[in-house]
């Protein structure tokens, strides 16, 4: 306490003069839980029955690991600290495999190593939850700074087509609610889920209230049958095509009359390695129907602000915060806004968000990457092409002053760097 009023007093005196910032009353003085977004993660990993946990350290989920080694003795979970990121995710497939609900993390580096295994999550159609914690790259980078450079990648990782997920959460809160939410995604459709979150998101810290740590949370292990159910006559199909949404039941290693093969290779209904080209058709079609059977699960964009708005912003993850802080000090300057939020990015919630940006007079990408990467996909999906966009990708997070600025400066058509 000394120390923080030696420091307020240094600044009253050395810097005089208004601040934008003020701290206000609290209203409500429910208990809060103060965290950062990493350890939010855990805790919604927790939630959503995390049982096996591989990962390699790497900046900005080093907290990840944090949390887990300090609490997965007390929580039943096996945290593992594996040899690299490769050792990592096949170890998580493998415990996934065996019926626990598992996960890894890292960051674009570690994660690009992981890749040929998200490939093999993808034909053997494992359940897998990917923390993918973004940082400036390429390569090493900046590994202490933050970006939202990886959005495309994630999304096109991966040698063959398949199914994934990808949530990014913009606070603690929503890491720890998205997070648990993955994992009952996972074992419904069997497919991997990305939560992505930075470095910026990944170690700021907020106080989220005790209260939404307690919400209600129904564990869903989509079709893992049990061993009752399985046929006597060992006629069991663990790839079976018959399904309407492309999830087939699932056993476990162990279940009698539920072996199956299970390899990287193409196969037929029993894993069975196949080269046939219709039945090479067929086992593709059955999976990519889970994107059909997916649309009862997205979840349209969030939107803040005023309606019939000046100014449409458009961003995703941890850029929220700082948009609706400058979404106010334009009020305050005679300008309306409103921000369309996106936490579940694909697969992209096509009509929902071309309703949402279809009347809006004027809108504004804001990201942290150099390309711009929500505003393509939003054109790909769409056909809307947002030609203002507000990029950051210096390493520092967004300040709603310079949102502002770039905002009111640039006019229509504006692309600004900051």
């Amino acid at each position: 306490i000394a120390l923080a009023r030696s420091g307020y007093d240094y600044v009253k005196k050395h810097f005089p003069g208004e601040t934008s910032m003020y701290l206000s009353q609290a209203k409500k003085k429910e208990p809060q839980l103060i965290l950062n977004a990493s350890e939010a993660v855990g805790l919604g990993a927790y939630r959503g029955g995390v049982k096996f946990a591989a990962i390699y350290p790497m900046t900005p989920i080093n907290s990840v690991i944090s949390f887990f080694a300090d609490h997965a003795k007390q929580l039943k979970i096996v945290y593992k600290q594996p040899e690299d990121e490769i050792s990592g995710i096949n170890m998580a497939l493998g415990a996934s495999y065996a019926g626990v609900r598992s996960m890894v993390a890292s960051s674009g580096g570690g994660f690009a190593l992981m890749v040929e295994g998200l490939s093999l999550a993808g034909i053997m159609e494992i359940p897998i939850v990917i923390n993918l914690g973004m940082r400036v790259g390429p390569a090493t980078g900046m590994p202490t700074w933050t970006e939202q450079g990886e959005l495309q990648f994630v999304i096109h990782a991966g040698h063959g087509e398949f199914p994934r997920i990808i949530l990014a959460p913009s606070d603690a809160a929503e890491a720890f609610e998205l997070t648990a939410q993955a994992f009952n995604l996972v074992d419904r459709y069997q497919i991997p889920v990305f939560v992505l979150t930075d470095k910026y998101l990944a170690e700021s810290h907020w106080c989220v209230p005790m209260s939404h740590f307690k919400k209600e949370y129904s564990i869903d292990r989509g079709k893992m049958v049990n061993e009752s159910d399985l046929p006597a006559d060992r006629s069991y199909k663990r790839y079976r095509l018959d399904v309407d949404d492309g999830v087939s039941p699932r056993s476990i290693p162990g279940m009698k009359n539920g072996v199956f093969f299970a390899n990287g290779y193409e196969h037929d209904e029993k894993g069975y390695v196949i080269e046939s080209g219709p039945e090479r058709v067929a086992m593709t079609n059955k999976r990519l129907k889970k994107f059909e059977a997916m649309k009862k699960d997205i979840q349209a964009p969030h939107v803040y602000g005023d309606a019939g708005a000046d100014i449409t912003f458009v961003s995703w993850g941890s850029s929220r915060g700082p948009v609706i802080d400058a979404m106010e000090m334009l009020r305050a300057k005679g300008k309306t806004a409103n921000l369309v939020h996106f936490t579940w990015l694909y697969p992209f919630p096509e009509d929902e968000t071309a309703n949402l940006l279809s009347s809006a007079r004027r809108i504004i990408d804001v990201e942290q990457n150099s390309a711009g990467q929500l505003a393509a996909l939003i054109r790909e999906h769409t056909g809307m092409k947002i030609t203002e966009k507000i990029l950051k990708y210096d390493g520092r997070p967004f300040y709603p002053e310079e949102i502002v600025e770039a905002c009111l400066a640039g006019g229509r058509g504006v692309e600004k760097g900051l």
